[in-house]
């Protein structure tokens, strides 16, 4: 039960078959109904009841549709393909709509028509549409799906009684019309003027909605029940001068997560009120298979059916589609897009629900799986552990007690509180004054200092579980009240848990805005704009940028920051200069010594070793490219301090990363552990710190904030030092903070920057463009190199990537191909098994592979010879246990196997393994095991490793810079990457939700010099392409410079190049207090706008001045035309500022009125 993703619409073709089969069905029903009526008009108010009766037909909302007369219309397929054209019959609008607004109404072979926006489709002189040439954007898709328990219970009632479907579809249309397409209202856009600097709120937006029960099934299986909505969002608002314009709706799709919670909160309890269905949590995939959480401290994603509600065999049968989608993924679970493209466009079946219905009915029978048994679990009296609802008054306490604190904060202590009587008692011991007595007894009872701590661990709880999810130290009001409100609809009322995000938010979030904004308000929050219409496009803006954090993550920050700076000159592990430059010579001379030729550090090396061991402080950082002898530079310091009688330990975020260092730098094993396992030591008090310890944390640019917190916190209790080493170019960390990246910023850190692990300078050369953002130059060195390979399709893509990896002589401990996604992963993995197979170094009978789960659910068959990678930590089940890591690869060398004196029969128990490392170690083949394929791996368990060849091939999705760096800096010798035109049509088709690169815009600034209009939204990729292809004849071509092969992957090339550091608190400015009113302001003129609308101030229609010899009277019928429009924009300009400053006004009063009333009336005294 969530809205799973959107995508830009491109035409309306998809629901046209569903339009075809409602006729189809509604005509049979009407003949039914009346048999006399032979050709039905479906437009007649009394076929209005069979047409709502039909659970499929689908149902326009939102104000515009009014507005535009479709609601009164049967929306039919000739209306749909009018709509996603660009157009609505002027018949349908009334007189009053015309008169109120300023509709362009066209002639044209279908009649008169409105055009909705711009960019519309050409019409043929028989009426019917042209096919546009090229793709348009025609509107946004939102679809919200239903649970798998929940859609195979309800296609089981439905099938029976199709009513239940139909009141389904009514409440959830209800839904979408009542609680959503407001919510997307206040975030709908229009932007004019140049590059769209003119941004007002639309002031009504429309949508068509539609129901669909099934996902095509597999080759092996009929399709499955999935129930799912399409709310597709067109593309066109209505203005504030009654104008149609194309809808910008950017920051409504950031709202994604609001919309599930908006959904959750209203759907859900009428299913369980009115239908009697009981509802289970649905855990984040990352979250479930976590072993080390509890169910309390799992994040809620969705709501299903309890699977007690379906018989196991339904569950399995119709699981089949599921699980395809689970094996597409790679068996780690899909992700929103994944999951989209699976089960919606492409894969939709032809059977009509009649069909679908017959063919359920009859295979859940056979299961046992009945109408009878689903109503004895119907429960219509289901009560939420919590119900006790906050008041309005409370909410009101909350904002002024919030208030309150901001007052202390700028003007010292300040209470309101009720005086308590004194008696004798209190006289006696010295307490004279009321409000001192209640001071003390509010802050002294045991139970209200019980009740506040239960009450903040239970906040810092559901903190805790947001900032897990989210993954960032910024976040925005509607991502954190709806994530919020998503964890409490399982044991609260849902008016409670609204109004518990709401208190929660309060209480531990703070306001913020990014360094970079904060100049561009400066004037904004000083309230020194004077210009109205400036002063609400600040505003509209202002609400856009600002962000929020939360009490703890900024108070962690602080901890690090002024822990380290308090120990800033500590010199317990500082040696003077010439001390420091003597270690230096030594390690080169033993190094010489050992390997038999004179060894010199790089000047990097040498100052990273040199400022560690001579700076005084508790931390220092090293700096260093992909390959540039880190972990060189890190055994020296270990050696010298070791020399001097100090203790070393290494750590990593990663286990990979960490023994990796430990076996660069010669540490001892029990010295060496990841990050995770040195902190639950610390933690649980099974390792202990010293004054005279040195860390050694590799690869610190994938450390969390948390990690890193907890880390620092040991440090500094133990006077230990910390060196942080890593780059933060590379992957950053899965979870929020830049704790690295603000380190190297504000103590002692210095950067390793020559490269030697690539052979070749110019390779070396590459990587260093990578690391610094310039893709493009690198990605066209390695084509013309011959180390880009395109191919037509994905599939004949992975086919070229296997068929080159076992072409490669080198040993598959040392190459590598690393893929963008799991699906990726899998796929390769898949490929390489099988052309190994048709080689004949694997076998192809079954009966040599043996099936072993993974500890995902994941199943896979394995035999000997096969390369594996262990997903997890654990201890193999050799008699003498040996510690396998997370991203350790090895090869099958054996089977056992062991006779069952029951059945008679032998079969595998376990499997030997011998891994890169020279461990070998048995796995036990009978229980799941965190074991997959090792030929192909992501980018993430790549970090920190070296191969001799290594195999990138990006995925459509692919992230940044900090994804391409690593991938493309694995190899010493070779690297080849691998793209396919398949993949370049998908970027292509995700870009709309993007920017637009930089040709688009050198184009469309070329054509508007020309045509010297409005430039489009240069923020938005799909404004700008409409602009593009409405006016293409003005778009020049060059044929003396062919295109290059990598023009068309341009798309992926400029995500190779994008920058997406993490965020830490030390990159905003907080808010201050007198100021922050200024956020809730703009979202109260917002509302208001939408409430109260101005009047619609329509633009005169200018005629174009007649052409006449004499000039003088032409320019003076000109400059009177312009101060007429000039007073006409004047006076809308100040309708609309007197609307938005008296709603101001009424915002601020109730705010007073509200602080008025929590005042005590009895007293009011200072303290």
């Amino acid at each position: 039960m969530m809205c799973i993703d959107f995508m830009t619409m491109k035409d309306g073709e998809y629901h046209e078959m569903q339009f075809e089969y409602n006729q189809t069905a509604i005509k049979l029903a009407i003949k039914e109904a009346f048999p006399d009526d032979v050709e039905p008009d479906l437009g007649d108010p009394k076929y209005r009841h069979i047409i709502e009766n039909n659970p499929f037909t689908a149902a326009l909302m939102g104000t515009l549709s009014q507005t535009l007369g479709l609601k009164d219309q049967y929306f039919s397929l000739d209306v749909w393909q009018d709509i996603t054209n660009g157009y609505v019959p002027a018949s349908f609008v009334s007189d009053a709509a015309m008169q109120a607004n300023d509709f362009e109404v066209l002639d044209t072979p279908r009649g008169k028509m409105i055009a909705l926006t711009k960019n519309v489709s050409s019409i043929n002189e028989d009426g019917t549409y042209k096919k546009p040439e090229k793709d348009r954007a025609i509107g946004t898709e939102f679809v919200f799906g239903m649970g798998e328990n929940f859609s195979n219970t309800v296609a089981r009632l439905a099938s029976e009684d199709p009513q239940v479907l139909t009141d389904i579809r009514n409440e959830a249309m209800r839904v979408f019309e009542e609680h959503i397409i407001p919510a997307m209202l206040e975030d709908a856009q229009i932007r004019t003027g140049t590059n769209g600097v003119n941004i007002q709120g639309a002031r009504e937006i429309f949508a068509a909605c539609f129901m669909h029960i099934e996902n095509r099934g597999t080759e092996t299986s009929e399709p499955a029940p999935y129930v799912h909505f399409h709310l597709d969002l067109m593309n066109t608002a209505l203005g504030n001068d009654g104008k149609l314009y194309a809808l910008y709706a950017g920051d409504i799709c950031a709202k994604k997560d609001e919309y599930t919670a908006l959904f959750q909160r209203h759907f859900m309890p009428v299913l369980e009120n009115k239908f009697g269905f009981e509802f289970a949590p649905v855990y984040l995939e990352e979250d479930k298979h976590n072993e080390y959480l509890t169910d309390e401290q799992r994040n809620i994603c969705s709501y299903d059916l309890p699977d007690s509600w379906i018989p196991e065999n339904v569950r399995e049968h119709f699981g089949q589609r599921r699980q395809e989608i689970l094996d597409a993924a790679g068996g780690l679970g899909a992700d929103a897009r994944e999951l989209q493209r699976f089960s919606q466009r492409e894969d939709k079946t032809d059977f009509s629900p009649k069909a679908l219905f017959a063919l359920w009915k009859t295979k859940m029978d056979a299961f046992g799986f009945t109408v009878e048994s689903i109503k004895k679990r119907l429960n219509f009296n289901q009560t939420k552990p919590n119900t006790k609802s906050i008041s309005d008054e409370q909410l009101a306490d909350n904002f002024v007690r919030k208030h309150q604190e901001q007052q202390i904060a700028k003007r010292g202590q300040v209470l309101y509180i009720s005086p308590e009587p004194i008696t004798k008692e209190d006289a006696a011991a010295g307490i004279t004054d009321p409000h001192v007595k209640a001071l003390l007894s509010t802050v002294l009872d045991p139970k209200s200092i019980a009740a506040k701590i239960e009450q903040d661990k239970a906040d810092q709880a559901l903190v805790d579980k947001f900032m897990r999810k989210h993954k960032e130290v910024c976040f925005t009001e509607s991502q954190f009240r709806a994530h919020i409100i998503k964890q409490l609809l399982h044991t609260h009322d849902p008016e409670l848990a609204e109004r518990e995000a709401a208190r929660i938010f309060e209480k531990e979030c703070l306001q913020m805005l990014s360094k970079e904004k904060s100049a561009e308000f400066e004037g904004f929050l000083a309230g020194s704009i004077e210009n109205p219409h400036e002063e609400r496009q600040a505003q509209i803006r202002y609400l856009r940028e600002v962000r929020f954090t939360t009490r703890r993550v900024l108070q962690q920050e602080r901890e690090i920051f002024e822990g380290f700076k308090s120990r800033e000159n500590d010199a317990h592990f500082a040696f003077s200069e010439n001390e420091a430059k003597d270690m230096v010579l030594a390690y080169e001379a033993r190094m010489s010594a050992l390997m038999g030729k004179e060894v010199k550090l790089s000047e990097g090396q040498r100052r990273a070793m040199m400022m560690s061991l001579s700076k005084n402080g508790a931390h220092a950082a090293i700096l260093g490219r992909a390959g540039s002898g880190k972990s060189f530079a890190l055994r020296g310091i270990k050696e010298a301090y070791e020399a001097r009688g100090f203790q070393v330990i290494a750590t990593a975020p990663t286990n990979k990363a960490a023994h990796g260092l430990g076996k660069d730098a010669l540490f001892e094993e029990k010295d060496v552990s990841s990050l995770s396992q040195l902190l639950l030591d610390l933690d649980l008090g099974k390792r202990k710190l010293t004054p005279d310890m040195v860390i050694l944390a590799d690869e610190m640019g994938m450390a969390c904030l948390d990690d890193y917190h907890r880390l620092v916190a040991h440090v500094n209790a133990a006077g230990a030092k910390l060196i942080s080493v890593g780059e933060a170019e590379q992957i950053q960390s899965v979870s929020h903070g830049a704790t690295f990246r603000v380190l190297t910023e504000h103590f002692h850190a210095e950067r390793i920057t020559e490269i030697n692990r690539q052979k070749h300078a110019k390779h070396r050369e590459m990587v260093e463009n990578f690391a610094c953002g310039n893709a493009k130059e690198s990605m066209y060195f390695y084509y013309e190199e011959g180390s880009v390979s395109i191919e037509k399709t994905d599939n004949q893509k992975t086919a070229r990537v296997a068929k080159d990896y076992l072409e490669d002589p080198t040993s598959m401990a040392q190459k590598f191909i690393v893929a963008g996604t799991n699906k990726e992963v899998e796929d390769i993995n898949n490929a390489v098994r099988e052309e190994l197979k048709r080689q004949g170094k694997l076998s192809d009978k079954p009966e040599d592979e043996i099936t072993l789960q993974d500890n995902k659910g994941f199943t896979r068959r394995f035999q000997i010879g096969d390369r594996v990678l262990f997903s997890k930590k654990f201890n193999s089940d050799d008699v003498e246990q040996q510690r396998v890591f997370n991203s350790d690869t090895g090869t099958i060398i054996e089977f056992k196997s062991q006779l069952n004196r029951l059945t008679k029969k032998t079969s595998i128990v376990a499997m030997r393994v011998q891994l890169d490392n020279g461990k070998q170690v048995w796995v036990n083949t009978n229980r799941p095991q965190p074991i997959k394929y090792g030929y192909a791996g992501t980018v993430h368990k790549s970090q920190g490793a070296t191969y001799v060849n290594n195999y990138f091939v990006p995925s459509a999705s692919l992230e940044s810079m900090h994804t391409a760096y690593v991938a493309m800096s694995r190899h010493k010798e070779h690297v080849k990457v691998y793209l396919s035109d398949e993949m370049a049509a998908e970027l292509e088709r995700q870009e709309p939700d993007g920017q637009p690169t930089e040709r688009m815009l050198a184009l469309a600034e070329r054509i508007n010099a020309k045509v010297k209009g409005d430039m489009p939204n240069v923020e938005s990729f799909k404004h700008v392409r409409a602009y593009l292809n409405e006016h293409a004849n003005y778009i020049e071509t060059d044929a003396k410079a062919p295109p290059h092969p990598l023009d068309r992957f341009m798309h992926v090339i400029k995500r190779m190049s994008q920058a997406r550091f993490k965020k830490s608190t030390f990159d905003f400015n907080f808010i201050d207090n007198t100021q922050q009113h200024l956020y809730a302001a703009a979202k109260a003129a917002r509302r208001a706008e939408i409430e109260s609308p101005a009047p619609v101030v329509k633009q005169p229609k200018v005629k174009k001045p007649v052409k006449s010899k004499t000039k003088t009277k032409a320019a003076q019928a000109q400059k009177q035309m312009s101060a007429e429009q000039q007073q006409q924009l004047r006076a809308r300009d100040k309708l609309k500022e007197a609307a938005v400053r008296k709603k101001v006004r009424e915002q601020q009063q109730q705010i007073q009125t509200a602080i008025d009333k929590s005042k005590t009336k009895e007293t009011e005294k200072q303290l």
